[in-house]
C-alpha cells in the first residue's frame, strides 16, 4: 500500500491556503500601518508635552526641525530638552511655534503614494 497524498489533496490544501492569504494579508498591512501611525502620534505627544512644559517655564513655545532640540533653560542650564527624531523610515518630524501656538508635524514619508501630516495645535493630536 502506498503512503502519501494524492495530487487532488495537495491542490485542495493549496487552494485553502490561498483563500486564507487573500483575507489575512490586507489585515496584516492595515495593522502595520496603524502601528506606524501610533508611533507617530506617540512622538507628537512627547513633543506636545515638552512644548507645554517649555511654555510654562518661559512663557513661549520652541521650534525645531528633525534632529534639532526644543528646550528651555533656567539659570543657563537646560530645564528640559527634547531632540526631535530624525532618520525614521516612515515619518519626518518638525515642531513650529509662535508666541501663542505650537504645531508639531509628522509627515508620512514611508513610500506611500499619498503622504499626509498629523498636526496638533496645543491640543488634540489628529
Amino acid at each position: 500500500m502506498r503512503k502519501g497524498f494524492t495530487l487532488l489533496e495537495l491542490l485542495i490544501v493549496i487552494i485553502i491556503i490561498g483563500i486564507l492569504a487573500v483575507f489575512a494579508l490586507p489585515q496584516f498591512f492595515s495593522t502595520a500601518t496603524r502601528a506606524k501611525e501610533a508611533k507617530a502620534k506617540q512622538v507628537l505627544g512627547e513633543i506636545r508635552s515638552a512644548e507645554m512644559i517649555i511654555k510654562g517655564l518661559t512663557g513661549n513655545y520652541s521650534s525645531a526641525a528633525a534632529g534639532g532640540n526644543i528646550s528651555a533653560q533656567i539659570d543657563g542650564k537646560d530645564a528640559i530638552r527634547l531632540t526631535i527624531p530624525s532618520g525614521d523610515p516612515y515619518y519626518s518630524y518638525s515642531a513650529g511655534a509662535t508666541s501663542a501656538t505650537a504645531t508639531a508635524n509628522a509627515t508620512n514619508c514611508g513610500g506611500c503614494t499619498s503622504p499626509y501630516t498629523i498636526t496638533y495645535d496645543t491640543g488634540v493630536i489628529s
